[in-house]
């Protein structure tokens, strides 16, 4: 992994700090950590892991530099776990460049495992809001996270499996033009001479027949193939917005899927025979293939011992990605997601017809300020700046709903707003007087 940090530019880019804070959470066994002390060389690296098989490797690994290595057993999830981190930055950093990505800041995280998802979105939301450690600036973030996550994350995800479907257009296709044959047929049998009037009308009941058919077939073939494309969601849509993103390891790598369940006993005996006579368990084998090719392939060696309890289930293998933050500040904040939330309610119909989700006499106002491709167009597939032409003029409907309060970001989660920060440890002049609101434990 250092020979990646050294390959992917971060070592260069990071070794011209002299001050440099790298935040490690869940660090696990510190396999990671380790790579990232001897190669970016931080002057603080603040360790986070609540587990209690990370306590020896992580306390060890503190030991060897205590005065640049802070390990902690405090839970990520929790904002108030990085209070010691604020403690160690310098009110300086209260106003920063956000022109350049910070060459002072690193957040790492191992978030493959069940709440770790909704945990990064979290994170984005913070580039949005310009809190937690995006405070500081533009803070860089290294991910781990399962292959179907970071796909869904960066590109969106397949509702379908493409050979399937595959196979199911060409069937349709056969179907389709097979109708059309018969269609052809039919009319050209209509325009025998002398064609009695019983045949005539046997004839046009079979060519309204295929016609009708052929016309369901057709539109059930336009959407199985929209099917096939890769469908966003918001969370790919607040990651295009809010950050560029690169994957560091991964690639064309072979991973453990989880085994069907067996269901039978006498199945069980055998493998439980075969188990007690040394044979290896059969596991299903299936590929990772993240959209950079270039990515380090490194599941052949170690790859199972670097993290505890083991992550690699069928959700996919461990990738990680690599989340640069844009130098974007979002306006009209509460508006954009509930927007954006209401139309992914109902993401498979064309905005036209979603619109009305928005609150009583949207349509009317809305559609003649938007053009016919967005009105055609589903939520998945809309552009940001259409998206925000479409929150602009929801912004300027007269009779829209006052209190925007129905949103994902309010029900589902919270992020820390700036009362988390509200305390003498923050403030830039040192005689201003404060007190600070503490935050909540549990964020879900």
């Amino acid at each position: 992994m250092e020979a990646m940090l050294k390959s992917s530019g971060l070592q260069k880019f990071y070794r011209k700090s002299d001050n440099l804070t790298i935040v490690d959470a869940y660090a696990g066994y510190g396999w990671f950590s380790t790579a990232l002390y001897n190669s970016l060389q931080p002057k603080k690296l603040f360790l986070m892991d609540p587990s209690n098989y990370s306590k020896e490797p992580l306390s060890h690994l503190q030991a060897q530099d205590p005065e640049v290595i802070t390990y902690s057993n405090y839970d990520p999830f929790q904002w108030r776990s990085y209070y010691p981190v604020y403690e160690s930055i310098s009110k300086a950093y209260n106003k920063p460049d956000r022109t350049e990505v910070s060459r002072d800041f690193l957040f790492v995280a191992n978030l493959a495992y069940t709440r770790g998802e909704s945990l990064l979105y979290q994170y984005l939301l913070c580039i949005l809001h310009q809190n937690w450690l995006q405070r500081y600036g533009r803070v860089r973030m290294l991910i781990w996270i399962s292959s179907a996550s970071a796909e869904k994350l960066t590109h969106g995800s397949r509702r379908t499996k493409l050979q399937d479907k595959t196979v199911a257009l060409k069937e349709l296709d056969e179907r389709i033009d097979k109708l059309k044959a018969n269609i052809a047929k039919s009319e050209l049998w209509l325009k025998r001479p002398n064609l009695s009037e019983k045949s005539e009308n046997s004839h046009n009941k079979k060519l309204d027949k295929y016609r009708n058919t052929l016309e369901k077939l057709e539109k059930k073939r336009a959407e199985s193939v929209s099917l096939i494309e890769n469908r966003r969601f918001k969370s790919t849509v607040i990651r295009e917005m809010t950050c560029d993103y690169r994957y560091l390891i991964g690639g064309n790598a072979k991973h453990t899927k989880r085994s069907k369940p067996v269901t039978t006993e006498a199945h069980r005996q055998v493998q439980i025979k075969k188990r007690l006579e040394g044979h290896k368990k059969r596991v299903p084998q299936m590929t990772c293939n993240p959209y950079d090719k270039d990515a380090l392939v490194y599941y052949e060696n170690d790859y199972e011992n670097m993290f505890c309890p083991q992550k690699t289930t069928s959700l996919g293998g461990l990738v990680l990605l690599e989340l640069t933050p844009k130098n974007v500040k979002l306006e009209r904040l509460d508006e954009w997601f509930f927007v954006v939330t209401r139309l992914f309610v109902a993401s498979i119909l064309p905005i036209g017809r979603t619109l009305e989700t928005l609150g009583p006499g949207a349509t009317e106002w809305m559609s003649p300020h938007l053009s016919p491709a967005i009105l055609s167009s589903k939520i998945s597939e809309i552009s940001i700046p259409d998206l925000e032409h479409i929150v602009e003029v929801f912004w300027r409907w007269p009779f829209k709903p006052q209190v925007l309060i129905d949103t994902y970001e309010e029900r589902m989660v919270s992020t820390p707003d700036e009362s988390t920060f509200d305390n003498p440890l923050f403030d830039i002049d040192d005689d201003v007087e404060g007190g600070g609101s503490d935050v909540d434990d549990d964020l879900m």
